[in-house]
């Protein structure tokens, strides 16, 4: 089972996700202090998060099927492109 760990390119592949998840859990947590420290109170912090997560639900239907069409690797390149402009929109937003 985890002789696949074993080799070198595949521990670079599986790490590409983890490294992702732990950098936008991150974003995130520091989303909500730099909230909290222009003033939002916690009922504004949860309705940000909230809507934030209904378009994702919302949305992962419809750009579930965008794969089928398109192709996989081209759709992750493209997500991963629009996750870096969005991090570094909220980074330089004032």
């Amino acid at each position: 089972m985890f002789s696949t760990l074993r080799k070198p390119a595949l521990l670079k592949i599986y790490s590409i996700p983890l490294l992702v998840m732990l950098t936008e859990q991150l974003a995130g947590a520091i989303g909500i202090l730099y909230a909290l420290e222009l003033n939002a109170d916690i009922l504004q912090i949860n309705l940000i998060t909230t809507v934030g997560m209904i378009m994702g639900i919302s949305l992962e239907i419809p750009f579930g099927m965008l794969p089928d069409r398109l192709g996989r690797k081209p759709m992750l390149i493209w997500s991963r492109t629009i996750i870096i402009a969005g991090t570094l929109i909220r980074l330089l937003a004032t």
